[in-house]
Formats: structure tokens, sequence, C-alpha cells
């Protein structure tokens, strides 16, 4: 950020003290129209559905950017675990922020980071069970013309690191968060830039099951 975008957020910024256990936001009823940061204490991030604990955000982390940046509800609450002073961001200048590559790089290395129940996840190959059995969830697919910004957006709304890009010859290519940092962020390109000029293709795959 310059300095004067800085001074800006500062000046729109405002502290708020919290009790520990205290409800800061239901992303599950209300889509965000600000971000909080963390100055002092503790904030868990939880299930809406069950309590488990999905993050835990200390001093200088943040919380509430997913939702604010898909423009939808996700099923967590945010809750103090200790008597805590927040700062509350103004939404709007912290979405701008985001779409810099400095922004999508920290979407890159964070905002899918966070497990959470519906996450597809993967099991450690110890066996010799089939890839069905070891993987779970739904697959990302984008078309290839869809932006990188876009893609990072949808990323970030289904808690995944990669997205596949159905190919016009039927097969598939993917763009990774790895791709993101060195294919765009370090490479100096526009986050509007098409996914197919940054994607790895053809994308490597295997069947589901051995043949019997």
């Amino acid at each position: 950020m310059s300095d004067d975008e800085l001074t800006e957020l500062a000046a729109g910024s405002v502290v708020a003290e919290f009790p520990a256990g205290a409800l800061v936001a239901d992303y599950a009823t209300r889509v965000p129209d600000d971000v909080w940061m963390v100055r002092t204490g503790q904030v868990a991030l939880r299930n809406s559905g069950d309590g488990t604990t999905i993050d835990s955000v200390g001093p200088g982390g943040i919380f509430g950017y997913m939702p604010l940046l898909t423009g939808g509800g996700m099923d967590f609450e945010a809750r103090t675990t200790a008597p805590s002073a927040l700062i509350r961001l103004p939404g709007t200048l912290v979405r701008a922020q985001f779409a810099k590559p400095a922004g999508l790089a920290f979407l890159a290395s964070s905002a899918w980071n966070v497990g959470t129940a519906d996450r597809p996840t993967i099991a450690p190959a110890t066996d010799s069970r089939p890839v069905a059995e070891l993987v779970h969830g739904d697959v990302l697919l984008v078309s290839p013309d869809t932006s990188v910004r876009d893609a990072v957006v949808q990323m970030t709304e289904h808690h995944v690191s990669y997205a596949l890009i159905r190919l016009p010859d039927g097969g598939l290519g993917i763009f990774t968060d790895r791709d993101l940092r060195t294919r765009v962020v370090a490479a100096g390109l526009e986050v509007d830039v098409p996914i197919e000029k940054v994607m790895s293709a053809p994308a490597r795959s295997m069947t589901a099951r051995p043949d019997r």
C-alpha cells in the first residue's frame, strides 16, 4: 500500500473491545462489509453447525475477507477466546487491495489453507487403495477465458488451491496457487489475464480405479 492508501485505511478504521467469548461476526447470516484485524487477544473461527474450530487468529491476523470477496455468506462465525481489541477495517478499501498482485499473493498463501469440513481432501498414499477412495469433494472447473482474478475468487470460495480448465479438445488444464505466485505475481502480469495463458496443460491424470 502507498502511504496515502495506508493513511486513508487508518482513518476509516475503528478499534473495538470485546470480552472473552463474544461473538464478533456470524458469516452464515450476513455478507460482511468490513474486515477485522486482531490487535490484541485471540479470535476463533468456528463452524456454525458443529462448533468445531476452523482457524485461530492472533495479533496481526485478519479475518472476514473471504466472505467479503465472494459476496456470499459462509458457514462459520468469529468469536473471541480471550479479551480482545479488534480493528474494524472498511471493506471497500480492503477489497481494492486484494485486487492487486500482492493481495492475490496473500490469498494464494493463506486464504484457502483454512481447513473446512467440505474442503476436498487427499488421504496419505500409504497403501494400494484406488484413487477414488483417497480423494473426496467436488473440483472447481472453469473455462479457458476465465480471468485469473475470477478464478482466484472462486478458489477462495471453494476453499481449494487449484482450478481445472476444460479445454476445447476435451482435455484438462490446471492452475494452482503456485502458478499464481510464479506465473502471475512474480511475472508482473495483470490479474485480468485469461487463465489459459498461465495454466499448465495438459494436466496429468489417472483413472479412479485400475482396469480389472
